[in-house]
């Protein structure tokens, strides 16, 4: 006989939809027909009807640990569909950091404007940005690119990420030749600069281990 779609009772709808709360819908639809496939199976050996309430537990402990296994919304957000091999791909990553870009390109801009010459890193750091961007878009427009690495390659290729690593590699250089002292200075700039930027870095790589974490379920 096969098994019903939908669940037998107001409750048991109830305490599915809190167990299976946050995930996406082909992770949700998938583990509730587990669950009333494993529902329908004892009812046809003749066990009794004491619900998935009774049998299963409490939903928001169940749902817990199916956050822990399958992919959530949060975590879908995080993946990276890829890219299309001609021009629309590539205006596609542009557009993705844009903001980003400008915000770079911005400054350089502006010290044009002042009369002043474009320092030869800012225009590397551009460069490399760009670099970046193109990089990206060529690597993710590969169809048999694996879910892992194409999240991995994804967010290490965001022009912040880079800008991340430039910066620690600058924090690694002042520490081996002039020492704590200036590092210290800079923290304790008496601004919300040096704290935002900390926070801002730390989430963006806290992003790419949940990417890269998220694409290891879809391999599971």
């Amino acid at each position: 006989m096969t098994p019903p779609a939908e669940a037998r009772t107001p409750a048991d709808r109830h305490w599915l939809d809190i167990a299976t709360h946050g995930l996406t819908p082909e992770a949700a639809a998938r583990v509730q027909t587990e669950y009333l496939t494993h529902q329908h199976d004892a009812l046809d050996a003749g066990e009794p009807d004491a619900g998935l309430q009774t049998t299963w537990g409490d939903p928001h402990t169940v749902n817990r640990a199916l956050r822990r296994a399958h992919l959530t919304r949060r975590e879908a957000a995080l993946l990276p569909s890829g890219y299309a091999a001609g021009w629309p791909g590539l205006r596609a990553a542009l557009i993705e950091d844009s903001a980003f870009l400008c915000g770079v390109l911005c400054v350089g801009l502006t010290d044009l404007i002042r009369g002043e010459a474009v320092q030869a890193l800012l225009l590397g750091v551009i460069l490399g940005l760009l670099t970046a961007v193109l990089l990206r878009w060529r690597l993710l427009s590969r169809p048999a690119l694996h879910a892992a690495a194409r999240a991995a390659l994804f967010w290490t290729l965001k022009p912040i990420t880079l800008v991340a690593l430039l910066m620690l590699a600058g924090l690694l250089h002042t520490l081996a030749t002039e020492g704590f002292g200036p590092v210290r200075a800079f923290l304790q700039t008496p601004s919300w600069g040096p704290a935002l930027m900390t926070l801002y870095f730390g989430y963006h790589a806290l992003n790419l281990l949940r990417a890269v974490a998220a694409a290891r379920k879809l391999m599971t």
